[in-house]
Protein backbone atom coordinates (compact mmCIF):
# COMPACT_ATOMS: atom_id res chain seq x y z
CA UNK A 1 0.00 0.00 0.00
CA UNK A 2 1.74 3.21 -1.03
CA UNK A 3 1.53 5.99 1.42
CA UNK A 4 -0.80 8.30 -0.03
CA UNK A 5 -0.34 12.02 -1.27
CA UNK A 6 -0.67 13.16 2.05
CA UNK A 7 2.28 11.73 3.41
CA UNK A 8 4.59 11.82 0.37
CA UNK A 9 5.81 15.24 0.05
CA UNK A 10 9.67 16.96 0.04
CA UNK A 11 12.20 18.38 2.70
CA UNK A 12 10.08 22.07 3.53
CA UNK A 13 13.38 23.66 2.11
CA UNK A 14 12.71 22.36 -1.08
CA UNK A 15 9.30 23.53 -1.23
CA UNK A 16 10.01 27.35 -0.25
CA UNK A 17 13.63 28.12 -0.94
CA UNK A 18 13.76 29.31 -4.54
CA UNK A 19 17.15 27.69 -6.16
CA UNK A 20 19.87 29.75 -6.33
CA UNK A 21 21.33 28.75 -9.60
CA UNK A 22 21.29 26.96 -12.63
CA UNK A 23 18.29 26.18 -15.25
CA UNK A 24 15.67 26.33 -12.31
CA UNK A 25 17.24 29.58 -10.66
CA UNK A 26 14.13 31.16 -8.96
CA UNK A 27 11.97 27.95 -8.72
CA UNK A 28 11.03 25.75 -6.21
CA UNK A 29 9.60 22.09 -6.22
CA UNK A 30 6.02 21.96 -8.00
CA UNK A 31 5.16 18.89 -5.55
CA UNK A 32 1.59 17.93 -6.96
CA UNK A 33 2.59 18.56 -10.24
CA UNK A 34 5.80 16.26 -9.56
CA UNK A 35 3.39 13.60 -7.28
CA UNK A 36 0.96 13.22 -10.34
CA UNK A 37 3.37 12.49 -13.05
CA UNK A 38 5.32 10.07 -10.34
CA UNK A 39 1.81 8.14 -9.33
CA UNK A 40 0.80 8.16 -13.52
CA UNK A 41 4.02 6.76 -14.34
CA UNK A 42 3.80 4.45 -11.58
CA UNK A 43 -0.02 3.48 -12.76
CA UNK A 44 -1.18 4.51 -9.38
CA UNK A 45 -4.61 6.33 -8.92
CA UNK A 46 -4.19 9.84 -8.37
CA UNK A 47 -3.98 9.66 -4.21
CA UNK A 48 -0.66 6.81 -4.49
CA UNK A 49 -2.80 3.99 -4.06
CA UNK A 50 -1.53 0.67 -6.72
CA UNK A 51 -4.42 -0.37 -8.42
CA UNK A 52 -6.14 -3.66 -8.62
CA UNK A 53 -4.49 -4.00 -12.63
CA UNK A 54 -1.22 -2.84 -11.23
CA UNK A 55 -1.10 -6.03 -8.48
CA UNK A 56 -2.33 -8.07 -11.13
CA UNK A 57 0.50 -7.00 -13.53
CA UNK A 58 2.67 -7.71 -11.01
CA UNK A 59 1.24 -10.88 -10.28
CA UNK A 60 0.61 -9.40 -6.38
Amino acid sequence: MAAGVEKDTLPPRLLREELPSGPAKGKVAELQVMLADYYEACGWTAEGDSTDAKFQELCL
